[in-house]
């Protein structure tokens, strides 16, 4: 008995630990698609204002 619940409870420590790797997974998932976005974000904004530039000095 003492050996099963042993068992048991090893198997929902490595459930657990399979949860927050795959929450982690996700987080980075979600901090590298949104870094992206800023940064196409911004790149358009940077292409835009030195086309206005341009366009101002021309």
């Amino acid at each position: 008995l003492l050996l099963l619940l042993l068992l048991l409870l090893l198997l929902l420590l490595l459930l657990l630990l399979l949860l927050l790797l795959l929450l982690l997974l996700l987080l980075l998932l979600l901090l590298l698609l949104f870094s992206s976005f800023i940064f196409i974000t911004c790149f358009h904004f940077t292409t835009e204002c030195s086309s206005v530039c341009l366009g101002y000095v021309l």
